[in-house]
């Protein structure tokens, strides 16, 4: 209806009312699409989709409602509408960084649901007053983002919210300068033990399993007890553990480092720092892989494709390649994730370049490149496997097109293998079973084979 169909006191004439029935179904189908984006039931892929276009589909069916369907006074449409639009707009430009889409995929929800119950409960109330209410409630609820910052999200893809004035464990870790202690270390001092018992991703057989063979554990009666505890910074790696040491990746501030910390107190013994932040909304900033450690060597491969060799002694370079810039390839979406592999005197990555520098091999002692085969696909999350089928050692690999084996000393194909319903990018490891097979995963929400 038009304005011309309101009294003089801005209320809607006698047997007119605003249908706000396609309000509430929109917010119905608003908080549906929530819920299954949260239901851990359903497979990643689809509740990432739901989570970033369920937001921006109902505000769509809200507007269309607002401006054609609510039967609400024209000026009051195009009011609302308008502050719908310019509240967002205004605020975006002073948010934090971090803040990025939660503020439409939190925002804009929140604000159709006070407009709605405000054309609810003032629906006999003169517009000017329920414009009054909704400019009010729309500014409280837009004015609280510049307030907030997000430091990640939870496995159920909610976000995890603190106040913009609240340091972050990371900016903690950077501004507090007593500790962890940094151990004196002779510069001289060769540190070079063997590599039991746990150098490298997944273990000393790279399978994920460790044979224990001391005292029966029994957490019951004889529960773990703390000896130490360190902040360190984000990111997603895990811990190489070889004799007194521990090695892993962290991300502090502009900077990616491999850090090097005493098993027994958890002293830091080195820090060597690589320029460049990854960083993603959902997973967080911080390298995403775990060092590998062989004979005296650091391997480290960081978020945005800085793969290193370090001295295990003092964390020194000893070589140093931008992935990126070599192989002209981009970090995948959830940044470089691939742990070194050693494998004699090889060190092998996936990059995920054009053509066969798909997984590249490199000489241990020099960075330069002894092989490459062919895996053109960035969005590759997993860490070619030593494996050994009938008695042959082969690397073996997964993207896309399936499960690849290929030799270790030059890379050549050995075998390839897409099992039915195979669907990428590739995030789970292939675990070995015996000599004759392996079990895999198909991919998000369907299931595994062997």
């Amino acid at each position: 209806m038009s304005t011309a169909d309101t009294d003089s006191d801005g209320l809607q004439p006698q047997g007119v009312q605003a249908r706000l029935w396609p309000a509430l179904v929109v917010l119905a189908m608003q908080a549906i699409v929530f819920g299954l984006s949260i239901t851990p039931a359903i497979n990643n892929r689809t509740r990432f989709l739901m989570m970033m276009l369920g937001p921006a589909v109902g505000t769509l069916l809200f507007a269309f409602w607002l401006a054609f369907a609510s039967r609400l006074p024209w000026r009051e449409r195009l009011v609302v509408l308008a502050l719908m639009i310019a509240w967002p707009a205004a605020i975006s430009i002073v948010i934090h960084e971090s803040i990025g889409l939660s503020l439409f995929l939190y925002g804009g929800p929140v604000s159709m649901l006070l407009v709605a119950a405000i054309m609810h409960w003032m629906r006999n109330v003169p517009t000017a007053k329920r414009l009054s209410a909704v400019v009010f409630a729309l500014a409280t609820v837009w004015c609280s983002f510049p307030l907030l910052k997000v430091n990640g999200f939870t496995g159920d893809y909610l976000p995890e919210f603190a106040w913009r004035w609240k340091q972050t464990t990371e900016e903690r870790l950077l501004a507090d300068t007593s500790g962890p202690r940094t151990i004196e270390t002779d510069a001289e001092q060769v540190w070079n033990p063997p590599a039991e018992p746990w150098p490298q991703f997944r273990g000393p057989r790279k399978n994920g399993r460790v044979d224990w063979h001391g005292a029966e554990l029994d957490w019951q009666s004889s529960s773990p007890q703390e000896l130490w505890r360190n902040s360190v910074g984000p990111g997603w790696s895990s811990f190489a553990v070889v004799s007194d040491r521990l090695f892993t990746q962290e991300q502090r501030g502009a900077d990616e480092v491999v850090t090097c910390y005493d098993t027994a107190n958890g002293d830091l013994i080195w820090i060597t720092t690589s320029s460049g932040r990854f960083h993603e909304i959902v997973s967080g900033a911080g390298p995403r892989a775990t060092p590998t450690y062989s004979d005296g060597h650091v391997f480290a491969l960081g978020g945005n494709g800085w793969l290193q060799c370090l001295d295990a002694s003092d964390g020194g370079v000893v070589w140093r390649k931008k992935l990126t810039d070599e192989f002209d390839v981009s970090p995948p979406m959830w940044g470089f994730s691939c742990s070194p592999l050693l494998v004699d005197s090889l060190c092998i990555v996936h990059v995920g370049g054009k053509g066969d520098d798909g997984v590249v091999a490199f000489d241990t002692e020099t960075g330069e490149v002894v092989w490459r085969t062919a895996s053109p696909y960035a969005e590759n999350y997993c860490t070619p496997t030593l494996m050994e089928f009938a008695k042959r050692a082969t690397i073996v690999f997964n993207n896309r097109d399936g499960l690849h084996a290929v030799s270790p000393s030059d890379g050549t194909r050995i075998w390839e293998f897409r099992p039915s319903q195979w669907n990428g990018p590739s995030m789970v490891q292939s675990q070995q079973l015996d000599g004759n097979s392996l079990v895999t995963s198909l991919g998000d929400g369907i299931g595994m084979a062997r």
